[in-house]
Protein backbone atom coordinates (compact mmCIF):
# COMPACT_ATOMS: atom_id res chain seq x y z
CA UNK A 1 0.00 0.00 0.00
CA UNK A 2 1.30 3.60 -0.80
CA UNK A 3 3.21 4.98 2.24
CA UNK A 4 2.76 8.92 1.81
CA UNK A 5 6.45 9.91 1.78
CA UNK A 6 9.15 10.87 -1.05
CA UNK A 7 10.84 8.70 -3.32
CA UNK A 8 14.42 8.80 -2.71
CA UNK A 9 15.07 8.26 -6.28
CA UNK A 10 13.69 11.91 -6.90
CA UNK A 11 15.51 13.84 -3.92
CA UNK A 12 18.94 14.92 -3.36
CA UNK A 13 19.92 12.10 -0.68
CA UNK A 14 21.24 12.82 2.32
CA UNK A 15 20.69 16.67 2.01
CA UNK A 16 20.59 17.32 6.10
CA UNK A 17 23.32 15.45 6.66
CA UNK A 18 24.78 17.85 4.16
CA UNK A 19 23.69 20.88 5.40
CA UNK A 20 24.62 20.30 8.86
CA UNK A 21 28.36 19.18 7.79
CA UNK A 22 28.93 22.48 5.82
CA UNK A 23 27.24 24.52 8.58
CA UNK A 24 29.52 22.77 11.36
CA UNK A 25 33.00 24.66 12.33
CA UNK A 26 35.76 22.34 11.09
CA UNK A 27 36.98 19.63 12.79
CA UNK A 28 34.15 20.35 15.71
CA UNK A 29 32.05 17.62 17.53
CA UNK A 30 28.75 18.26 15.46
CA UNK A 31 31.33 17.85 12.36
CA UNK A 32 32.32 14.76 13.45
CA UNK A 33 28.73 13.44 14.04
CA UNK A 34 27.17 15.35 10.86
CA UNK A 35 30.11 13.34 8.38
CA UNK A 36 29.89 9.63 10.19
CA UNK A 37 25.97 10.17 9.52
CA UNK A 38 26.46 10.96 5.74
CA UNK A 39 29.12 8.59 5.40
CA UNK A 40 27.00 5.42 6.64
CA UNK A 41 23.78 6.57 5.19
CA UNK A 42 25.71 6.55 1.79
CA UNK A 43 27.25 3.22 2.28
CA UNK A 44 23.88 1.80 3.19
CA UNK A 45 22.71 3.18 -0.16
CA UNK A 46 25.40 1.24 -1.63
CA UNK A 47 25.25 -1.85 0.99
CA UNK A 48 21.76 -2.37 0.02
CA UNK A 49 20.97 -1.40 -3.74
CA UNK A 50 24.65 -2.49 -5.09
CA UNK A 51 26.32 -4.43 -2.84
CA UNK A 52 28.85 -6.37 -5.39
CA UNK A 53 30.23 -2.34 -5.90
CA UNK A 54 30.69 -1.92 -2.68
CA UNK A 55 32.97 -5.90 -2.73
CA UNK A 56 35.30 -4.33 -5.32
CA UNK A 57 36.60 -1.24 -3.66
CA UNK A 58 38.64 -3.20 -1.25
CA UNK A 59 37.24 -2.17 2.21
CA UNK A 60 37.91 1.41 1.59
CA UNK A 61 34.66 2.78 1.97
CA UNK A 62 33.72 0.90 4.85
CA UNK A 63 37.60 1.78 6.50
CA UNK A 64 36.70 5.03 5.57
CA UNK A 65 32.74 4.97 7.46
CA UNK A 66 34.79 3.67 10.31
CA UNK A 67 37.65 6.01 10.76
CA UNK A 68 34.99 8.54 10.63
CA UNK A 69 32.76 6.91 13.36
CA UNK A 70 35.58 6.86 15.58
CA UNK A 71 36.77 10.54 15.39
CA UNK A 72 32.97 11.13 17.67
CA UNK A 73 33.79 11.61 21.25
CA UNK A 74 33.78 8.23 22.85
CA UNK A 75 30.95 9.46 25.64
CA UNK A 76 28.33 10.30 23.14
CA UNK A 77 25.87 7.44 22.32
CA UNK A 78 25.90 8.03 19.14
CA UNK A 79 29.28 6.69 18.32
CA UNK A 80 28.24 2.78 19.48
CA UNK A 81 25.06 2.98 17.65
CA UNK A 82 27.07 4.26 14.73
CA UNK A 83 29.04 1.39 14.72
CA UNK A 84 26.12 -1.30 15.43
CA UNK A 85 24.37 0.24 12.06
CA UNK A 86 27.62 0.01 9.85
CA UNK A 87 28.30 -3.71 11.28
CA UNK A 88 24.51 -4.85 10.02
CA UNK A 89 25.04 -2.77 6.66
CA UNK A 90 28.05 -5.12 6.05
CA UNK A 91 26.22 -8.45 7.10
CA UNK A 92 22.91 -7.84 5.45
CA UNK A 93 22.11 -9.23 2.62
CA UNK A 94 19.05 -9.46 0.38
CA UNK A 95 17.31 -11.96 3.16
CA UNK A 96 18.69 -10.21 5.60
CA UNK A 97 18.35 -6.43 6.21
CA UNK A 98 15.72 -7.03 9.84
CA UNK A 99 18.63 -6.29 12.02
CA UNK A 100 19.73 -3.36 9.97
CA UNK A 101 16.57 -1.18 9.71
CA UNK A 102 16.04 -1.71 13.72
CA UNK A 103 19.56 -0.45 14.68
CA UNK A 104 18.79 2.33 11.95
CA UNK A 105 15.48 3.69 14.16
CA UNK A 106 17.91 3.47 17.15
CA UNK A 107 19.46 5.85 15.23
CA UNK A 108 16.65 8.11 14.20
CA UNK A 109 15.50 8.32 17.64
CA UNK A 110 19.12 9.85 18.60
CA UNK A 111 18.80 12.44 16.26
CA UNK A 112 15.28 13.13 17.52
CA UNK A 113 16.70 13.46 21.18
CA UNK A 114 19.04 15.64 20.11
CA UNK A 115 16.49 17.86 18.04
CA UNK A 116 17.69 16.49 14.52
CA UNK A 117 14.61 16.45 13.32
CA UNK A 118 15.59 16.77 9.62
CA UNK A 119 18.43 14.46 9.70
CA UNK A 120 15.74 12.19 11.13
CA UNK A 121 13.11 12.39 8.55
CA UNK A 122 16.20 11.79 6.36
CA UNK A 123 16.98 8.32 7.96
CA UNK A 124 13.15 7.62 8.20
CA UNK A 125 12.88 8.48 4.50
CA UNK A 126 15.72 5.20 3.93
CA UNK A 127 14.55 2.72 6.72
CA UNK A 128 11.01 3.27 4.49
CA UNK A 129 12.26 2.28 1.32
CA UNK A 130 14.09 -0.65 2.25
CA UNK A 131 11.92 -1.96 4.99
CA UNK A 132 8.81 -1.75 2.86
CA UNK A 133 11.03 -3.41 0.10
CA UNK A 134 11.90 -6.36 2.69
CA UNK A 135 8.49 -6.13 4.16
CA UNK A 136 9.50 -5.73 7.38
CA UNK A 137 5.77 -4.57 8.26
CA UNK A 138 6.49 -3.37 12.21
CA UNK A 139 9.65 -1.44 11.15
CA UNK A 140 7.54 0.17 8.61
CA UNK A 141 4.87 1.29 10.75
CA UNK A 142 7.11 2.85 13.46
CA UNK A 143 8.82 4.68 11.00
CA UNK A 144 5.81 6.35 9.29
CA UNK A 145 4.66 7.74 13.00
CA UNK A 146 8.04 9.18 13.87
CA UNK A 147 8.46 10.72 10.73
CA UNK A 148 5.01 12.24 11.07
CA UNK A 149 6.42 13.12 14.29
CA UNK A 150 9.76 14.76 13.32
CA UNK A 151 7.76 16.86 10.99
CA UNK A 152 4.97 18.31 13.39
CA UNK A 153 8.45 19.32 15.47
CA UNK A 154 9.55 21.10 12.59
CA UNK A 155 6.37 23.07 12.08
CA UNK A 156 5.08 21.36 8.68
CA UNK A 157 1.82 20.91 9.69
CA UNK A 158 0.40 19.74 6.83
CA UNK A 159 2.77 17.31 5.84
CA UNK A 160 2.54 16.02 9.00
CA UNK A 161 -1.17 15.65 9.18
CA UNK A 162 -0.57 13.20 5.67
CA UNK A 163 1.58 11.10 7.57
CA UNK A 164 -0.65 10.39 10.56
CA UNK A 165 -3.01 9.70 7.88
CA UNK A 166 -0.35 7.26 6.49
CA UNK A 167 0.99 5.62 10.04
CA UNK A 168 -2.92 5.38 10.59
CA UNK A 169 -3.98 3.60 7.72
CA UNK A 170 -0.58 1.33 7.71
CA UNK A 171 -1.32 0.30 10.95
CA UNK A 172 -5.00 -0.41 10.11
CA UNK A 173 -3.95 -2.61 7.32
CA UNK A 174 -2.01 -4.48 9.53
CA UNK A 175 -4.32 -5.16 12.31
CA UNK A 176 -2.15 -3.58 14.62
CA UNK A 177 -4.40 -1.60 17.12
CA UNK A 178 -1.21 -0.28 19.58
CA UNK A 179 0.40 1.13 15.98
CA UNK A 180 -3.23 2.77 15.53
CA UNK A 181 -3.68 4.49 18.53
CA UNK A 182 -0.59 5.31 18.48
CA UNK A 183 -0.65 7.10 15.27
CA UNK A 184 -4.12 8.49 16.58
CA UNK A 185 -1.96 10.50 19.44
CA UNK A 186 0.00 12.58 16.39
CA UNK A 187 -3.50 13.95 15.43
CA UNK A 188 -4.39 15.11 18.85
CA UNK A 189 -1.00 16.76 19.20
CA UNK A 190 -1.06 18.31 15.90
CA UNK A 191 -4.59 19.86 16.81
CA UNK A 192 -3.50 21.00 20.47
CA UNK A 193 0.00 22.87 17.62
CA UNK A 194 -2.45 24.14 15.91
CA UNK A 195 -4.66 25.37 18.80
CA UNK A 196 -8.16 23.05 18.30
CA UNK A 197 -7.80 22.53 21.94
CA UNK A 198 -11.57 21.08 21.84
CA UNK A 199 -10.67 18.41 18.68
CA UNK A 200 -7.31 17.31 20.33
CA UNK A 201 -9.62 16.90 23.95
CA UNK A 202 -11.84 14.66 21.92
CA UNK A 203 -9.76 12.57 20.45
CA UNK A 204 -7.34 11.87 23.42
CA UNK A 205 -10.71 11.18 25.80
CA UNK A 206 -11.85 8.44 23.20
CA UNK A 207 -7.59 7.10 22.69
CA UNK A 208 -7.93 6.50 26.79
CA UNK A 209 -10.94 4.98 26.48
CA UNK A 210 -9.84 2.67 23.87
CA UNK A 211 -6.34 1.83 25.51
CA UNK A 212 -7.86 1.48 28.89
CA UNK A 213 -10.47 -1.46 27.33
CA UNK A 214 -7.51 -3.33 25.61
CA UNK A 215 -4.97 -3.16 28.20
CA UNK A 216 -2.12 -0.68 26.24
CA UNK A 217 -0.82 1.06 29.12
CA UNK A 218 2.10 3.08 27.07
CA UNK A 219 -0.79 3.73 24.80
CA UNK A 220 -3.16 4.98 27.52
CA UNK A 221 -0.10 6.80 29.41
CA UNK A 222 0.43 9.23 26.14
CA UNK A 223 -2.77 10.21 26.11
CA UNK A 224 -3.21 10.84 29.28
CA UNK A 225 0.21 12.91 29.56
CA UNK A 226 -1.78 15.30 26.16
CA UNK A 227 -4.77 15.19 28.02
CA UNK A 228 -3.01 17.14 31.32
CA UNK A 229 -1.19 19.69 28.56
CA UNK A 230 -4.78 20.71 27.26
CA UNK A 231 -6.01 21.46 30.55
CA UNK A 232 -3.20 23.50 31.43
CA UNK A 233 -3.32 25.31 28.33
CA UNK A 234 -7.48 26.05 29.43
CA UNK A 235 -6.47 27.23 32.70
CA UNK A 236 -7.51 24.13 34.19
CA UNK A 237 -4.28 22.81 36.56
CA UNK A 238 -6.37 20.55 39.09
CA UNK A 239 -7.18 18.26 36.45
CA UNK A 240 -3.80 18.95 34.70
CA UNK A 241 -2.36 17.64 37.87
CA UNK A 242 -4.28 14.44 38.01
CA UNK A 243 -3.50 13.27 34.27
CA UNK A 244 -0.29 14.35 34.63
CA UNK A 245 0.11 12.06 37.76
CA UNK A 246 -1.66 9.41 36.33
CA UNK A 247 0.49 9.13 33.68
CA UNK A 248 3.46 10.08 34.96
CA UNK A 249 2.47 6.61 37.25
CA UNK A 250 2.07 4.45 34.49
CA UNK A 251 4.59 5.88 32.22
CA UNK A 252 7.77 3.64 31.16
CA UNK A 253 9.85 5.13 28.86
CA UNK A 254 12.12 7.72 30.58
CA UNK A 255 12.59 10.27 27.99
CA UNK A 256 8.35 10.64 28.37
CA UNK A 257 8.53 11.15 31.95
CA UNK A 258 11.01 13.80 31.43
CA UNK A 259 8.26 15.59 29.33
CA UNK A 260 5.76 14.76 31.63
CA UNK A 261 8.22 16.29 34.55
CA UNK A 262 8.25 19.53 32.72
CA UNK A 263 4.16 19.77 32.17
CA UNK A 264 4.07 18.65 35.83
CA UNK A 265 7.02 21.92 36.64
CA UNK A 266 4.27 23.94 34.58
CA UNK A 267 1.01 23.04 36.75
CA UNK A 268 2.83 23.79 40.19
CA UNK A 269 3.43 27.07 38.72
CA UNK A 270 0.12 27.33 37.77
CA UNK A 271 -0.92 26.43 40.77
CA UNK A 272 1.34 29.22 42.71
CA UNK A 273 3.80 26.45 43.69
CA UNK A 274 6.94 28.55 42.32
CA UNK A 275 9.33 27.08 44.23
CA UNK A 276 8.52 23.26 43.20
CA UNK A 277 8.09 24.69 39.70
CA UNK A 278 11.67 25.97 39.87
CA UNK A 279 13.14 23.01 40.89
CA UNK A 280 11.34 20.98 38.63
CA UNK A 281 12.61 22.49 35.24
CA UNK A 282 16.35 23.26 37.33
CA UNK A 283 16.56 19.35 37.24
CA UNK A 284 15.51 19.04 33.67
CA UNK A 285 18.03 22.03 32.33
CA UNK A 286 20.87 20.54 33.49
CA UNK A 287 20.19 16.50 33.15
CA UNK A 288 17.38 15.97 30.39
CA UNK A 289 18.12 13.52 27.63
CA UNK A 290 15.77 15.24 25.30
CA UNK A 291 17.23 18.51 23.38
CA UNK A 292 13.36 19.68 23.67
CA UNK A 293 13.06 19.53 26.87
CA UNK A 294 15.75 21.08 27.81
CA UNK A 295 15.10 24.21 26.11
CA UNK A 296 11.29 24.16 27.22
CA UNK A 297 12.42 24.19 30.75
CA UNK A 298 14.92 27.25 29.85
CA UNK A 299 12.09 29.44 28.60
CA UNK A 300 9.88 28.41 31.25
CA UNK A 301 12.84 29.77 33.59
CA UNK A 302 13.34 32.68 31.37
CA UNK A 303 9.42 33.62 32.10
CA UNK A 304 9.81 32.84 35.68
CA UNK A 305 12.96 35.08 35.92
CA UNK A 306 10.98 38.06 34.18
CA UNK A 307 7.83 37.59 36.60
CA UNK A 308 9.72 37.84 39.92
CA UNK A 309 11.69 40.64 38.30
CA UNK A 310 15.13 39.61 38.22
CA UNK A 311 16.63 41.00 34.54
CA UNK A 312 19.66 39.49 35.23
CA UNK A 313 18.66 35.88 34.86
CA UNK A 314 16.14 36.60 32.77
CA UNK A 315 18.85 37.96 29.73
CA UNK A 316 20.74 35.26 30.52
CA UNK A 317 17.75 32.62 29.11
CA UNK A 318 17.04 34.91 26.31
CA UNK A 319 21.08 35.47 25.54
CA UNK A 320 21.28 31.54 25.19
CA UNK A 321 18.20 30.51 23.42
CA UNK A 322 18.14 33.83 20.87
CA UNK A 323 21.56 31.86 19.54
CA UNK A 324 19.84 28.26 19.18
CA UNK A 325 17.84 27.21 16.17
CA UNK A 326 14.68 26.63 17.74
CA UNK A 327 11.93 24.41 15.97
CA UNK A 328 9.03 26.73 15.05
CA UNK A 329 6.26 26.01 17.91
CA UNK A 330 9.08 26.21 20.79
CA UNK A 331 10.60 29.64 18.79
CA UNK A 332 7.15 31.21 18.95
CA UNK A 333 6.70 30.41 22.43
CA UNK A 334 9.72 32.15 22.60
CA UNK A 335 9.36 35.42 21.10
CA UNK A 336 6.29 35.50 22.84
CA UNK A 337 7.94 34.88 26.59
CA UNK A 338 10.52 37.95 25.58
CA UNK A 339 8.12 39.76 24.80
CA UNK A 340 5.70 39.70 27.47
CA UNK A 341 8.98 39.18 30.04
CA UNK A 342 10.04 42.51 28.32
CA UNK A 343 6.05 44.34 29.00
CA UNK A 344 6.74 43.05 33.23
CA UNK A 345 10.03 44.62 32.97
CA UNK A 346 9.06 47.95 31.94
CA UNK A 347 10.60 47.76 28.28
CA UNK A 348 7.69 49.03 25.96
CA UNK A 349 9.86 49.19 22.55
CA UNK A 350 11.69 45.86 23.29
CA UNK A 351 8.14 44.69 24.67
CA UNK A 352 6.70 45.12 21.44
CA UNK A 353 9.42 44.19 18.81
CA UNK A 354 9.27 40.68 20.10
CA UNK A 355 5.56 40.52 20.44
CA UNK A 356 5.51 41.35 16.56
CA UNK A 357 8.29 39.06 16.01
CA UNK A 358 5.97 36.17 18.09
CA UNK A 359 3.14 36.76 15.96
CA UNK A 360 4.33 36.30 12.60
CA UNK A 361 6.10 33.05 14.03
CA UNK A 362 2.79 32.37 14.97
CA UNK A 363 0.78 33.11 11.94
CA UNK A 364 3.79 31.70 9.67
CA UNK A 365 2.81 28.14 10.87
CA UNK A 366 -0.88 28.58 11.68
CA UNK A 367 -0.75 27.85 15.26
CA UNK A 368 -3.74 30.12 16.34
CA UNK A 369 -3.47 29.84 20.03
CA UNK A 370 0.19 31.44 20.01
CA UNK A 371 -1.03 34.11 17.64
CA UNK A 372 -4.05 34.81 19.79
CA UNK A 373 -1.54 35.28 23.01
CA UNK A 374 0.33 37.79 21.15
CA UNK A 375 -2.14 39.57 19.80
CA UNK A 376 -3.67 39.88 22.91
CA UNK A 377 0.10 40.80 24.77
CA UNK A 378 0.29 43.34 21.89
CA UNK A 379 -3.26 44.96 22.84
CA UNK A 380 -2.33 45.19 26.51
CA UNK A 381 0.67 47.14 25.49
CA UNK A 382 1.58 46.42 29.56
CA UNK A 383 1.70 43.73 31.87
CA UNK A 384 1.96 43.56 36.23
CA UNK A 385 3.25 40.58 37.52
CA UNK A 386 0.86 38.11 37.57
CA UNK A 387 -1.60 36.79 41.23
CA UNK A 388 -1.02 33.25 41.91
CA UNK A 389 -3.23 31.11 41.20
CA UNK A 390 -6.15 30.02 43.58
CA UNK A 391 -6.95 27.06 42.55
CA UNK A 392 -7.12 24.52 44.71
CA UNK A 393 -5.90 20.93 44.64
CA UNK A 394 -7.60 17.91 46.62
CA UNK A 395 -5.98 16.65 49.91
CA UNK A 396 -4.39 13.51 48.26
CA UNK A 397 -2.98 15.79 45.30
CA UNK A 398 -1.37 17.89 47.62
CA UNK A 399 0.28 14.76 49.36
CA UNK A 400 1.50 13.55 46.27
CA UNK A 401 3.17 17.22 44.68
CA UNK A 402 4.96 17.48 48.74
CA UNK A 403 6.50 13.76 48.24
CA UNK A 404 7.06 14.46 44.33
CA UNK A 405 8.93 17.67 44.87
CA UNK A 406 11.16 16.47 48.36
CA UNK A 407 12.40 13.79 45.13
CA UNK A 408 13.03 16.11 42.66
CA UNK A 409 15.25 18.11 45.36
CA UNK A 410 17.19 14.98 46.42
CA UNK A 411 17.26 14.77 42.73
CA UNK A 412 18.69 18.00 42.09
CA UNK A 413 21.18 17.49 45.15
CA UNK A 414 23.27 14.54 43.34
CA UNK A 415 23.39 13.00 39.91
CA UNK A 416 20.40 10.53 39.10
CA UNK A 417 17.74 9.56 37.17
CA UNK A 418 14.37 11.23 36.41
CA UNK A 419 12.97 7.24 36.11
CA UNK A 420 13.49 7.08 39.75
CA UNK A 421 10.76 9.78 40.48
CA UNK A 422 7.44 8.55 42.26
CA UNK A 423 3.92 9.22 42.40
CA UNK A 424 0.85 7.75 43.64
CA UNK A 425 -2.89 9.07 42.42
Amino acid sequence: MPLGVSNTSTRLRHLPFLKALAASAEDSPAAHLALAGLLVMRLIDVRVMDPELLAVDDGRTERATRNAIQCIDSGNETRAILHGVLDAAMDADAAGTHVLWKRLMFYARELNLDASWRRAIDVYDTILDGAHAAEDDETVGSALARRAACLRELGFFDEASLACDAAIEYAKHRGDRRGELRARLGRAKLAVARGNLPLADAILAELVREASREGLVDVRSRALQDRAEVAFVRGDPTTAMRFAFSAFHECADDTERERLLSDIGAVFKQLGLVSAARDVWMLLVAGAREQRTRWACAINLMELSAEEGSRAHFERYREQLADTLLPPPLQAEFELHVGCGYQLLGEPVLAREWLERALRTARTFSMHRLAFKAEQALAAGTLTRPDPQRATPTLNQLRNVHRFVEQVRVLRAGPAAVCQLDVRT
